[in-house]
């Protein structure tokens, strides 16, 4: 196996993090939120192993996107030579097109 990319988080993914902590403490308890959290990262982590295996192209979102599914949210990531690019991390029921207007990414 190739060495692993390295994975980088984009702010506006951090803060969907944020976002996705504040409303599990808000409708589950704080270990809930955190327990997602932990299972989102450990996927960030393994796309950074193998990217291409776990994930599967999302080019009508984004030419060049990715994403996995880390049910019930799904990561959007861009793969580079060195790195795994974490860009968006939303509920699969949320509408796409809304947060990846034609001009951003």
């Amino acid at each position: 196996m190739p060495d692993a990319r390295r994975v980088i988080w984009a702010l506006k993914a951090e803060d969907d993090l944020r976002e996705i902590w504040h409303y599990f403490v808000r409708v589950a308890s704080p270990e809930t939120a955190e327990n997602l959290l932990r299972e989102i990262t450990s996927a960030s982590v393994r796309l950074g192993e193998r990217p291409f295996l776990l994930g599967r192209p999302r080019d009508e979102v984004k030419p060049g996107l990715r994403s996995t599914l880390v049910s019930p949210h799904v990561i959007f990531y861009r793969v580079t030579e060195m790195s795994v690019e974490v860009v968006r991390v939303f509920h699969q029921r949320q509408d796409l097109p809304a947060y990846f207007p034609p001009n951003e990414l």
